[in-house]
């Protein structure tokens, strides 16, 4: 937008009624031109024409400056603004104020070369009547000559004869004789002492006058000036004009603060991302920074269908700061949810919203409209759904669980303790009965942390199968193809290592498919269900099984011991690596490394403490608004302390180390 910010010129004269030329003068142009600067020229060739025409008569009637604020007013009265005019249209907007003549300039700078061009046109016919160019390398110069080049333009576009000084009376005849020459000694004359002055301003970039002329173009700036009293006006684009009338000495420091014409404004709210709208026209999202504001009314409102509030008005002032904080509120919805069996039984599950508890179902919630997700979890499962709701409507969202698959489950007549049983190649497996075991921080032991609180009772109520080792190099690279581990040195009987919980997982399914038994996740990218916990392939421990399994129906600190160095891989003993597994003694289950060698993921989401001490049966515990799993046992880099029983530990699922690895387990 070519904006013409008009700045018009008025002889205070009485209302006449003869007929006159009415002239106006636009606010010059430069692109990268201070704009102080641009509005310092246009004042000087107002000047300069005022000079010229003073008591002139243009066609024989009065010519008529007109002022900005005739100007603006007549604009107004026609639903027109300086701002509606786009490109070179000096003569659109005089016409549209009822201008004869229009006066425009531009100014140009190449380098450190100013260059000024000043127009003259007529209204009547669009013609260029008159056009002068100025150069000059000085700022000063410029605005000093700018008068005379204006004059000069409109005395000559209106052939109008320059003015001259009554001529002194010629004598007649002529009277001979000598010129008398100057023989007096030549000196110069003193004038009045100069000295450097110092111009700064708050904020910088400000113009300095001194009685009507320009001093420096922007602040901070020091001049050679002549000393003693001044009229100095400091101004700068929308802020007010600093005038005083200032004596000025050698080595006088002049700084003006300069108050702004405009106030500031910021939103501050609860909810970011929120649409907002100022009288109408879109002001952004929310949060909204600190910005400056024109003084004037004002009203915001929100516009977004996510979210509501109520409208906030406000005056603004120059100087002002005003600071909204917006009560956003979020549009409400509904959701019924219910969870069935298959057979027609509902089921009592946790309900999450967009990944947060709600509560547990069957329930009806109210929940944010703009919800994307929910997400029930039953019997360890994670099941979703989206959702696209209406504004105070409630909608039935239903489950239904997939056919749990039967089982039949055969009995088997164990040894006094322990059975061991190989299935295929590269491990071998320890048949573990069901019972009951106290979880958590071991008796009598007085490193426990608050992780490991309240020791509670817990039941297993089924057999499984659980790997006397690691699962190791050799057997993780037969199946995944690739030996992520560290210590490979250490040879395929060491235990893998450098293994997140989601490859974890995916190897427990592959070993599944190999040997023609059911799979027990569903692996979506990083998403994982276990949907049938009766599952019969191999799969991950959970946290209970792991430390039922540990403890090998003993109650020692360590996995078979009371004593570290008996039953593992650790910093005092490790000579920091691993090594070839179960070369340590074996717990009273038959299971080895369980507190050494590498530590062991475990299927559970992490939780800081287990938070209850009343009996629980096969405990599971998933929590969709934790991103981090559990590990246990102890590892070549762990001390004593980190390598008890009941110490917990856990870091996100794609987290790995060259501690890390882990044992699975199959339902018998």
């Amino acid at each position: 937008m070519f904006r013409y910010l008009l700045f018009l010129l008025f002889l205070l004269i009485p209302q006449v009624s003869f007929a006159s030329v009415r002239l106006a003068v636009l606010e010059f142009q430069g692109a990268g031109i201070d704009p102080n600067l641009l509005q310092l020229l246009t004042d000087e060739v107002r000047t300069g024409i005022v000079h010229v025409t003073k008591g002139e008569k243009i066609k024989g009637e009065k010519l008529i400056i007109m002022t900005r604020e005739n100007m603006m007013q007549v604009l107004k009265d026609q639903g027109l603004s300086a701002e509606d005019c786009v490109g070179e249209c000096e003569v659109e907007i005089a016409k549209n104020i009822g201008a004869d003549y229009v006066i425009s300039g531009n100014v140009t700078k190449i380098g450190t070369l100013f260059a000024l061009v000043v127009k003259l046109h007529s209204t009547a016919d669009s013609n260029l009547l008159a056009s002068e160019s100025f150069k000059t390398k000085s700022a000063e110069n410029l605005v000093n000559d700018s008068g005379k080049v204006g004059a000069k333009v409109f005395q000559e576009g209106l052939n109008l004869s320059p003015k001259q000084q009554n001529a002194s009376a010629v004598s007649s005849g002529f009277q001979g004789g000598f010129s008398q020459e100057e023989d007096s000694d030549w000196v110069i004359k003193k004038g009045k002492s100069k000295g450097i002055v110092h111009f700064t301003s708050t904020p910088s970039g400000a113009t300095v006058m001194m009685n009507g002329k320009l001093v420096c173009p922007s602040t901070p700036c020091k001049k050679n000036l002549v000393l003693g009293k001044h009229n100095i006006s400091i101004q700068r684009e929308r802020y007010f004009e600093w005038k005083e009338q200032v004596t000025l000495a050698k080595g006088t420091k002049v700084n003006a603060i300069l108050k702004p014409t405009f106030g500031y404004f910021e939103v501050m709210s609860s909810f970011s991302g929120v649409s907002l709208f100022m009288n109408g026209n879109k002001l952004g999202k929310t949060p909204i920074s600190r910005r400056e504001l024109d003084p004037g009314r004002y009203n915001i409102r929100i516009k977004d269908n996510c979210y509501k509030g109520p409208e906030y008005r406000f005056e603004l002032k120059p100087g002002d700061t005003e600071v909204v904080d917006y009560p956003i509120k979020q549009r409400q919805s509904g959701i019924d949810v219910s969870v069935v069996e298959s057979n027609g039984d509902d089921v009592s599950a946790k309900v999450y919203v967009d990944g947060k508890p709600v509560g547990d179902s069957p329930e009806i919630f109210q929940v944010p409209l703009c919800s994307k997700e929910v997400t029930v979890v039953v019997r360890g499962n994670r099941i979703k759904q989206s959702l696209s709701l209406k504004e105070r409507e409630v909608a039935k969202v239903e489950f239904r669980l997939p056919e749990r698959k039967q089982t039949v489950s055969t009995t088997r007549a164990a040894p006094r303790r322990v059975e061991r049983r190989s299935y295929g190649k590269g491990y071998e497996t320890t048949f573990i009965r069901q019972g009951v075991f106290m979880m958590g921080c071991t008796l009598n032991d007085g490193d426990c942390q608050k992780s490991e609180k309240p020791r509670h009772e817990v039941t297993i109520s089924h057999n499984f199968y659980m790997m006397k080792s690691e699962v190791t190099q050799g057997l993780y690279e037969s199946l995944m193809g690739e030996n992520p581990s560290q210590f490979k040195g250490c040879g395929i009987d060491c235990p893998v290592e450098n293994v997140s919980w989601l490859d974890a997982v995916k190897m427990a399914n592959k070993l599944s498919q190999k040997e023609g038994l059911e799979t027990c996740y569903s692996i979506s990218g990083a998403d994982v269900s276990w949907y049938n916990k009766d599952c019969e392939g191999w799969r991950l421990p959970t946290e209970a099984e792991w430390e039922y399994a540990a403890r090998g129906g003993e109650n020692y600190k360590y996995a078979g011991s009371g004593t570290t160095r008996k039953v593992s891989w650790y910093s005092r003993n490790s000579t920091a690596q691993t090594h070839p597994v179960c070369r340590k003694a074996l717990n009273g289950y038959g299971l080895c490394d369980m507190s050494g060698n590498v530590q062991e993921w475990v299927y559970d989401s992490w939780r800081g403490s287990y938070g209850f001490s009343t009996p629980e049966s096969n405990p599971v515990y998933i929590d969709l608004s934790s991103s981090e799993n559990v590990f246990r046992g102890g590892s070549w880099y762990n001390n004593a302390w980190s390598s008890r029983v009941s110490r917990r530990e856990h870091n996100n699922a794609a987290y790995r180390s060259n501690s890390l690895g882990f044992r699975l387990l199959r339902a018998n």
